[in-house]
């Protein structure tokens, strides 16, 4: 019987892993459902119980508390399981046992469940109900969708036939106006029901394919922690990663889009066949589908090697996830040996293969509109052609010849939707980006004597050469300007060109050396430099905010100012609603630097505390760049208000910060390169002009030429066939020379439209890839150039999903949003004035439609815009799960955490989920549904003016033509507004990589003198990673040239703080750090890196060859590394590897020890000695023999480098010239070996302790041997 129950158990614990949704919302279904008292009317009450016992036994084991206090709570509620349990006598055990002790949880199950029959059969019926529940659902809504799709189809095929109709009653006069009226009602209460219903099947097909991406990525991650080690030397978290957002996207995305393509071509185009041929003719249905086939085998053609190309697009990406995944866990290590540019331009390597790839799939992917156009443009030729040849003979009338052309255009949507799913099945990355800021040196110039007058005066700049002190060269050169009160002038151009140094001058921060800058006429060196500094308020590029409250930050010019003159200000500078916000509004503490503050609420309360002084001239140094574009946009409509009669001068390089300059310098090498508005820089050759464009400009003005050209070719086909039907058809004239001039130039213009489609799309996929390439690059260098304060308070996994899928969102922007917007635009203009030439009156009824869409793109925005910022950041989230489960997966299953961690990930993308239901009822209300009620309401007005008009006023091709560009100009629209959200998606996407490339850099100094002793001083060193809670505190050390030094003292003390500090990586916060009597702020990146090298208590290993990773991107001879792997005992390993030292090692060094993986860091440090060495706990997972050899290589190292080395053994540092003892942040001890022994403090405690613990293992050697 056990063994039954046990295998019954493990069958319903299959079936559970089918459920989505917390146990208990499925047992109270069951309950609502009358399921268990049914079984209740045909079973006892305790073989209910029970069976509910063993389901919820196998949810415990699986989910631990939460399931285990919903199960009482069901239990609670159903009064037959209850009694049960009372009856049992085993109801106040069961709320009286604690998940946490499982034991007496299966004591108890066994207690009760042993020797009952026909539980087996129970439990099994039970789990087969709950997966009926679990798979009915989605296929459910799956049903629903497709029998609404198969309504609204059959719905759709009314208008043709009502048009039909009227044209012929018209025609022959013979139709009543209650006749037309009631026609015209009946079709717009069929518009009206079509568009309930296509919001009612989108909530349900998509909402079942976004239900599925749970239930993807669930599954996913169930997956994942079955596999064992074996499972993860295989795949790399990258791709893993990958595959658990890319990849489920791509399938979730089939699974909506794809299926009603599907559904959509297959329902509507056998609908509309059937109809075609059996109420209007069979013969010219034929005629007009001998396209199709043809088609059918092109498009099947491009599909195979669409799928192999976008194969190997995939698999570049995954490569492109790994390397960002393996670059930003192991910043620590490329930080200690200064490989950020090395691991960029890696990165770069890989983005660039990644674009390659993605222009293979772009040249298939352009090919599939032009095809289905061309097939298109032929089959409505020959409908045409068939259908007045039968109008000719009497077989046909004009209705019905209009019927079938518009019955033809409903079959356009399904075809080209096969078509775009293809095109957004192979977009994969985007690109848009701007790089950061310059500092201005501020030295001290000597003060003047004369004060200003009180009124504002002009500014008068003249430089004729400037030179830093240290320079040789003119930084600045030939450069003028004036600027009147209430006048504006804009600084760019690239970094160095000079604009900051050229707004120091302007505070005098230095003097000229030849020229001058005035201010009321007068020098500035005569100006005494309070008076002229009060007429300044400046706002620099780098701001800094005091450890004080946000009221006297802002007021920190101004310490009188009142409340209400401190919010005035920071409304102006946008920043009052955010402080509001804050736990006490303006009297919140912002902490050192504003540490408590986004970048953009720093710089734009720095922008407040300077408009608060109302000074005569206000100065932005790229004060800009960390706000995002709306507010950028209303901080500058306020400056603009704000400025009236005061002077301006912004410095930027977003260049629509200074679109209303009155006027704009660039500066290129420290001269004038261009002056003039923007207007006038944007219409010359010029930088500002070749910046603001960006370099794909010549590609994208191309195609943006090459679609007008398209669209007028597209729109001058309805043209010419309502002159066929109005001039030849109607009329009975068929001169065969004309007939054929119009055939040819059908035929040419739509080749003509195919052949531009066809460039323009790639074009638009070689700018956008050649941007997301560059983008990519750059984001990464922003990544890797980030403090390592950036990763401590922000998961890795949200880095990697910036530079990844938000990326790959701002390229959809390109190749679909701004391609489709400018598509759509051109078709509309050229319809529009086509429309117009046919005639007005129909147009103006046409052009109804244009505010209806503005406003619902107007709402739509609003609405759209909070729920895709809550989208973007879920999925950021999910990406950070998936890569802290995978990389620690092995501690969940040795801590038996599956069960925890999935519910974890299960509520990742369940938020995710309802974030993209909300955006799908949105869409579902305000875009293509009520598009598509406007066209019809369109539609019914056009008719009205028809058949109400005075006979010959419209004729029938007129007609027609109208409707055409109606069911034409309506795709476009919706196009327009469906991107509306794929728009907001690319601007919240914009915003978080913006965030990220406008975070403030690693920040080194200029000194580029090498390190030449490895001295190290120490001066009152205190540290805290956040305010008020030193880590360190007072810390003095004098380390001469080649010494020794130990750091000691038990966890959490500062030992590795402390190393931290020595290679630069945070700021000290009081105190000071000298490497070779220099401070360690002053030295540079160059200089700290080569000079200074670590070898960390967690070693990396990246997954390239053991060659690459001890290399690391440097110079070295592999005989140097040969060398260095013999010195740390690693040389028989690598000569056992199957390639010796070309040998790959996969992630994370999989197949190393980790004592290999430390004595691997520590040749990487040996190859190329640094002056100062620090290893932190390097030999800590190293055997002593092993340890032993690595000691004697490391006593030859002192007479090279200065050492210092954090350890827990203390054997290793007996012969350490100075041993520091830290505790709590303090050095508490200091001394030699000896010294400290004899002290009998702390140290003397430690290594008693130690020395105790190995007595003891010789003791019981020694025992064991006897």
């Amino acid at each position: 019987m056990a063994h039954d129950c046990t295998l019954s158990l493990q069958a319903l614990a299959d079936a559970v892993n089918l459920t989505t949704t917390p146990c208990w919302k499925r047992l109270k279904k069951l309950e609502d459902d009358g399921i268990i008292r049914a079984r209740v009317a045909l079973l006892d009450g305790d073989k209910i119980g029970l069976s509910l016992t063993a389901f919820m036994f196998v949810k415990t084991q699986q989910h631990s508390r939460d399931w285990y206090q919903a199960f009482v709570s069901v239990v609670s509620s159903m009064p037959e399981v209850m009694a049960f349990y009372r009856m049992a006598g085993e109801y106040d055990y069961l709320l009286r046992i604690q998940v946490a002790d499982m034991k007496s949880y299966d004591a108890f199950y066994k207690r009760v469940v042993n020797g009952v029959p026909g539980l087996i059969d129970v439990t099994s019926s039970f789990a087969m109900e709950e997966i009926k529940y679990t798979t009915a659902l989605p296929w459910r809504r799956y049903l629903g969708a497709i029998l609404l799709l198969i309504v609204i189809a059959i719905l759709q095929l009314l208008p043709p036939h009502v048009v039909g109709v009227i044209v012929d009653g018209v025609t022959r006069d013979n139709m009543s106006t209650s006749r037309i009226m009631m026609w015209v009602g009946i079709m717009l209460a069929t518009a009206v029901v079509v568009y309930l219903l296509r919001y009612v099947w989108r909530v349900l097909l998509f909402g079942a394919s976004y239900q599925l991406a749970v239930e993807l990525r669930e599954d996913f991650y169930r997956q994942l922690s079955r596999q064992q080690p074996a499972f993860y030397l295989r795949h790399r978290t990258g791709d893993l990663i990958a595959r658990a957002t890319n990849d489920v996207d791509r399938v979730v995305f089939a699974a909506g889009e794809g299926v009603l393509t599907l559904v959509d071509s297959l329902v509507m185009g056998c609908v509309v066949l059937v109809v075609m041929s059996t109420q209007i003719s069979w013969q010219l249905t034929l005629l007009a589908l001998v396209p199709m086939p043809i088609m059918a085998i092109v498009i099947h053609r491009y599909g195979n090697q669409l799928h192999h190309r976008f194969k190997l697009a995939q698999a570049a990406f995954s490569s492109l996830n790994d390397q960002t995944q393996e670059s930003l866990t192991s910043i620590r290590m490329i930080k200690s040996f200064g490989l950020e540019q090395h691991q960029s331009q890696q990165f770069s390597d890989i983005a660039r293969d990644t674009g390659e790839k993605n222009l293979r799939v772009a040249r298939v992917d352009a090919r599939f509109d032009p095809t289905i156009y061309i097939a298109i443009g032929f089959s409505n030729l020959l409908a045409i052609g068939g259908g007045s040849w039968l109008v000719w003979h009497g077989e046909m009338t004009l209705g019905q010849l209009t019927s079938f052309v518009m019955y033809l255009g409903l079959m356009i949507w399904p075809m080209l939707a096969l078509a775009w799913m293809f095109n957004i099945v192979e977009r994969g990355s985007a690109a848009w980006s701007r790089i950061g800021a310059l500092l201005a040196e501020a030295p001290a110039v000597e003060d003047g004597d004369k004060s200003l007058p009180s009124e504002p005066g002009t500014l008068q700049v003249a430089i004729r050469a400037f030179h830093y002190p240290a320079s040789v060269g003119p930084v600045l050169s030939d450069i003028s300007f004036q600027l009147k009160p209430g006048e504006m002038l804009g600084l760019c151009g690239p970094t160095g060109s000079g604009k900051s140094t050229l707004l120091s001058l302007i505070q005098r921060h230095f003097d000229i050396q030849q020229g001058d800058i005035r201010y009321h006429q007068i020098p500035l060196p005569q100006l005494r430099l309070d008076s002229w500094r009060s007429r300044l308020a400046v706002v620099s590029q780098t701001p800094f905010l005091f450890s004080d409250s946000v009221a006297n930050n802002i007021a920190l010019g101004k310490p009188g100012a009142t409340q209400q003159e401190i919010e005035h200000a920071a409304t102006l500078a946008c920043v009052h609603d955010d402080i509001l916000r804050l736990p006490q509004g303006y009297e919140t503490e912002v902490g050192e630097r504003g540490v408590m503050l986004s970048g953009g609420q720093k710089q734009r309360l720095s922008i407040a505390r300077a408009l608060l002084l109302n000074a005569e001239i206000l100065i932005l140094d790229d004060a800009l760049s960390a706000v995002d574009g709306r507010t950028e946009h209303e901080i500058l409509h306020n400056l603009r208000i704000w400025g009236q009669g005061r002077t301006l001068i912004i410095s930027a390089h977003r260049l629509s910060a200074l679109t209303e300059a009155s006027e704009i310098l660039v500066l290129q090498q420290g001269r004038v390169a261009q002056r003039g508005d923007h207007d006038a820089l944007t219409g010359r050759a010029g930088w500002y002009r070749d910046i603001y464009g960006k370099p794909w400009r010549k590609s994208l003005s191309l195609a943006v030429g090459m679609l007008w050209i398209a669209a007028a070719a597209e729109v001058t086909g309805p043209v010419l066939v309502s002159y066929f039907i109005d001039n030849l058809v109607a009329k009975h004239h068929m001169p065969w020379g004309v007939v054929a001039g119009l055939v040819v130039s059908f035929i040419l213009l739509q080749l003509l439209a195919a052949g531009l489609h066809y460039w323009q799309a790639l074009l638009f996929n070689r700018a956008a890839i050649g941007v997301v390439q560059r983008l990519r690059s750059d984001v990464m260098n922003a990544a890797l150039c980030q403090p390592l304060s950036a990763f401590d308070t922000q998961p890795v996994g949200q880095i990697i999903s910036r530079v990844t899928n938000d990326t790959e969102v701002i390229r959809d922007l390109y190749v679909t949003v701004v391609s489709t917007v400018l598509r759509s635009a051109a078709l509309v203009g050229a319809m529009m004035v086509a429309m117009f030439s046919l005639d007005w009156r129909m147009a103006l009824v046409a052009m109804m439609i244009f505010p209806l869409v503005l406003v619902v793109m107007f709402i739509y925005q609003r609405y759209s815009t909070p729920i895709a910022r809550r989208v973007r950041s879920y999925l950021a989230d999910i990406n950070n799960g998936f890569n802290e489960v995978i990389s620690g997966m092995s501690v969940i299953q040795q801590f038996r955490q599956q069960a925890r961690f999935g519910e974890r990930m299960g509520e990742a993308s369940r938020s995710h989920y309802l974030a993209r239901m909300e955006t799908l009822r949105l869409d579902g209300f305000l875009l293509r549904p009520l598009l598509s009620l406007f066209s019809a309401m369109v539609l019914c007005g056009l008719l009205m003016l028809f058949s109400f008009s005075m006979p010959g006023v419209f004729e029938v091709g007129v007609l027609y033509a109208f409707i055409t560009y109606l069911g034409r100009l309506n795709e476009p629209l919706i196009e327009l507004t469906t991107q509306q959200s794929m728009l907001q998606q690319a601007v919240v996407s914009g915003e978080r990589i913006f965030e990220l490339m406008d975070a403030a850099q690693q920040q080194y100094g200029a000194d580029q003198q090498p390190l030449a002793s490895g001295r190290i001083t120490l001066n009152n060193l205190s540290f805290a990673y956040r305010e008020n809670r030193d880590v360190l505190s007072d810390i003095n050390l004098e380390v001469a040239p080649r010494e020794f030094v130990a750091l000691v003292g038990h966890t959490g003390s500062g030992k590795s703080t402390l190393a931290n500090l020595l290679m630069g990586y945070y700021p000290v916060t009081r105190g000071e750090i000298r490497i070779d009597d220099r401070p360690i702020s002053d030295l540079s990146h160059a200089v700290l890196r080569r000079g200074i090298a670590m070898v960390q208590q967690d070693p990396v290993v990246l997954a390239d060859t053991l060659l690459a990773n001890v290399r690391l991107g440097r110079d070295i001879s592999e005989e140097a590394v040969w060398t260095v792997l013999e010195q740390v005992q690693l040389a028989p390993l690598a000569h056992a590897l199957p390639e010796g030292i070309h040998t790959r090692l996969g992630e994370q060094g999989n197949n190393l020890s980790v004592g290999q993986k430390q004595l691997l860091a520590l040749a990487r440090v040996l190859v190329d000695l640094p002056q100062i060495l620090i290893l932190d706990e390097a030999t800590a997972n190293i055997d002593s023999g092993t340890e032993q050899a690595i000691q004697q290589t490391l006593e030859t190292l002192r007479q090279h480098s200065t050492l210092v080395v954090i350890a827990h053994r203390l054997s290793t540092i007996i012969e350490a010239d100075k041993i520091l003892v830290l505790h709590r942040g303090r050095v508490v001890e200091q001394g030699t070996h000896q010294q400290l022994l004899a002290m009998q403090g702390r140290y003397w405690q430690m290594y008693q302790l130690q020395q105790a613990g190995e007595d003891l293992v010789s003791g019981v050697a020694v025992t064991t041997e006897g």
